[in-house]
């Protein structure tokens, strides 16, 4: 088995204690001399071996005098050495925790190895995505993939970032909805479809928004009575963009020319899988839900002078 060593007990000379965990879970193991060829050897490498470590260690299963289920090693390895966090610090966290939020964000890894609880968070996340998968799949919608860059910004009301390709030599936007690819695939006769992903606003950033955000968007036709034209809504907001209202959507000729070739009755639904998560694990803050949420750039120069 292998894992990170999260405490290291010596009882006397020839009897060492490890507590390893890996994937949420803690196993024991029991390191004895008489197990190895020699006595030098099983101080060699335990005496190398820290909190922080990743090691894996070959041997049988038992059990301590209290009962405790662990592993009885005749050989361990060091994978992986932690070079940065020293035993003390480790020692420290993982009897109080990781609680600084700054720190938490910044360093999401130091977060998952000290709070087991930050790492169920992130799975419920996935069951969600898998279940809506499953969910949508049973019920015939296919599962589409669309440009995540865009010629022209669409699909919602929203500030967009901008890219520079050098091949095609122009500006691209990052997607703000994938709606209009969706409509387009329905006029073509694909009645339902459905598509997970990251969408890109570039706007403020406080407890619920984060400018990189996973939606859930679904497209289903004959649902709904609508009017495919709106040549005259596209006008308006293409004026508005005009008169600098970076909000206001271009007009895409592109969709423009889908629709005229009928776009069916249809209704369409968009869910933020972040917001979702946020609800079922009872947080207020987008960021404990994220893995690697935006934060403003550190102040180095700040950060030296302190010292």
């Amino acid at each position: 088995m292998a894992g990170r060593i999260h405490a290291k007990r010596a009882s006397g000379g020839k009897l060492i204690f490890y507590d390893l965990r890996g994937e949420g879970v803690k196993l024991q193991v029991m390191a004895n001399s008489r197990n190895y060829k020699s006595e030098e050897e099983f101080i060699c490498i335990n005496n190398k071996l820290h909190w922080g470590d990743i090691i894996g260690s070959l041997g049988n299963p038992g059990k301590t005098k209290k009962g405790e289920l662990s592993i009885i090693p005749y050989e361990i390895t060091l994978l992986s050495p932690c070079l940065d966090m020293l035993p003390h610090l480790l020692f420290f966290l993982r009897h109080f925790g990781l609680k600084d939020k700054e720190t938490r964000y910044r360093q999401r890894y130091l977060d998952l190895i000290l709070n087991d609880f930050v790492r169920q968070k992130f799975i419920i996340c996935s069951k969600i995505i898998t279940y809506i998968r499953s969910f949508l799949d049973e019920l015939g919608f296919l599962k589409i993939e669309t440009p995540m860059m865009n010629i022209i910004p669409g699909g919602a009301v929203a500030k967009s970032f901008i890219m520079y390709h050098n091949e095609l030599d122009m500006n691209l936007y990052m997607r703000i909805a994938p709606k209009l690819y969706h409509k387009m695939l329905v006029v073509n006769g694909t009645d339902q479809v459905y598509e997970i992903g990251c969408q890109f606003w570039n706007e403020g950033i406080d407890l619920i928004h984060n400018p990189e955000f996973t939606t859930k968007e679904v497209c289903n036709a004959y649902t709904e009575l609508n009017d495919p034209m709106r040549q005259q809504l596209f006008e308006e907001q293409a004026k508005a963009k005009g008169v600098d209202d970076d909000e206001a959507m271009f007009i895409d000729e592109n969709f423009c020319t889908a629709l005229e070739y009928g776009l069916p009755p249809m209704a369409s639904w968009s869910m933020g899988i972040d917001h979702i998560t946020m609800f079922f694990i009872d947080s207020n803050n987008i960021k404990e839900v994220l893995l690697f949420p935006a934060m403003k750039a550190e102040n180095k120069e700040e950060d030296f002078s302190k010292h």
